[in-house]
């Protein structure tokens, strides 16, 4: 069986795309981290003819000599495996590395080599094409498969979430989750909450995901502890528990920065368990008529619009009900059934011919 490596890992628990993808591949290629080569199997790169690139490009550092550093250690592997003469396959996630203080120029740079020197560059949308117009002058070497579904990634329990945070029954639950930083729009999206006066149209607004800036997630404790009907748990959901917050909330939401964002993990997450969302309108949105149809997707053109687009988007949702928000969620659940792992295996291996 041949052997493909993956670049950072091949599977982790904090993000089950890597882990959906080596699966998928299972059959036919077996799926070695970058990680494990410095646990013991280092002979695999040697034997691996294929590398996957996954947010190489993101070079980050907590002050600029680390950042440097970071820099060097990424782009010495790329060239490693250049000298190697490896088949490089990048995955293009994002148009620039989220919430990057420190080394966005460094990050420029390897993007340009990646451009250069991969065999094929995989994008997640169409879309990507024209929100990275660079890559328009490598469209040979350009493979689009979109993201597959989280169907059985996340198990439930007995946890009963409106028992948990003290949510009425009565209200119909918004569920943000994700890591939390301040590339989530999270302030925004509790004054937009308020704004909109949603609360008082039988919604909840509940918050779950670990942010590591202590400063930061005062600020966000100190929206919710003054705004009606939010909730807020800065700590990792774990996997065991993911289910029971999905099936127990009636819609999804993320207010994404488009300067940065292409695709999502959350919204096939949400459509995968048969959610419907609130986001604006990113890459792997764009030409896609069911989401257009059935999640409340909204356009901006700026960080002040921002506000009132959201807001927008979220007045409709006084329009529906937990009926209507569940039928969105089923017809989504259909859509993504076409966008599974499974129904695009044979894309998924022809990466690494």
């Amino acid at each position: 069986m041949k052997t493909v490596l993956f670049f950072p890992q091949a599977r982790t628990q904090e993000n089950f795309y890597l882990g959906n993808l080596s699966r998928t591949i299972s059959s036919d290629y077996e799926a070695v981290g970058v990680n494990q080569l410095f646990h013991g199997q280092w002979k695999k790169f040697f034997a691996a003819p294929v590398c996957h690139l996954n947010w190489l490009e993101n070079v980050r550092g907590a002050n600029e000599f680390k950042c440097l550093a970071n820099f060097f250690v990424r782009l010495a592997f790329l060239i490693f495996l250049k000298l190697f003469r490896k088949k490089i396959v990048w995955t293009v996630h994002n148009k620039v590395a989220h919430d990057q203080k420190r080394g966005r120029k460094y990050s420029q740079v390897l993007m340009k080599l990646l451009m250069a020197w991969s065999d094929k560059i995989h994008i997640l949308c169409q879309a990507t094409l024209d929100e990275i117009p660079e890559l328009q002058k490598f469209s040979s070497k350009v493979i689009c498969i979109p993201h597959g579904d989280y169907f059985e990634n996340f198990g439930c329990g007995n946890l009963d979430i409106r028992k948990k945070y003290g949510i009425d029954l009565q209200k119909k639950i918004i569920f943000f989750t994700g890591k939390i930083g301040p590339y989530k729009n999270l302030e925004l999206l509790i004054d937009c909450f308020n704004r909109s006066r949603l609360a008082e149209s039988d919604y909840a607004l509940l918050i779950c995901g670990a942010c590591k800036d202590a400063d930061y997630r005062r600020k966000v404790q100190a929206k919710v502890n003054a705004s009606p009907s939010v909730y807020a748990d800065f700590r990792f959901v774990e996997n065991s528990e993911m289910g029971d917050f999905l099936s127990q909330s009636d819609l999804l939401i993320a207010p994404y920065d488009i300067s940065s964002s292409l695709n999502s993990g959350t919204m096939w997450m949400a459509f995968s368990y048969k959610r419907t969302m609130v986001l604006p309108e990113i890459g792997c949105v764009q030409g896609e008529t069911p989401i257009e149809e059935n999640a409340f997707v909204y356009r901006y053109g700026s960080a002040t619009e921002h506000a009132d687009k959201l807001c927008e988007a979220l007045e409709k949702l006084k329009e529906e009900t937990a009926e209507s928000l569940s039928e969105k969620g089923n017809r989504l659940y259909s859509y993504m059934q076409t966008k599974s792992w499974n129904s695009h295996k044979a894309e998924w291996l022809s990466l690494y011919d």
